[in-house]
């Protein structure tokens, strides 16, 4: 469960609610990527040492595109 992240059973489903603040400090992206590309970067992305998410990989990744960062994280491990 992600921090922040509250489940509750509200008797015929289960409703998930997030922590999310009143102004957030960067607007929400949409982005359209394959659902089986999606899941295997976010599996390498928990995988990776220390672990992050997909946003925090993707914000590096394009800080390393435009010039603001010399170096991308190292890949993590394949899975066995």
């Amino acid at each position: 469960m992600h921090r922040g992240v509250e489940s509750r059973s509200t008797g015929r489903s289960s409703t998930t609610l997030c922590a999310v603040p009143n102004k957030p400090k960067t607007p929400q992206r949409v982005i359209r990527v394959d659902d089986e590309l999606w899941e295997a970067f976010g599996q390498a992305a928990k995988r990776h040492d220390p672990p992050m998410d997909r946003s925090a990989a993707v914000r590096w990744f394009m800080r390393w595109f435009v010039g603001e960062v010399d170096n991308l994280p190292e890949r993590p491990e394949q899975p066995e």
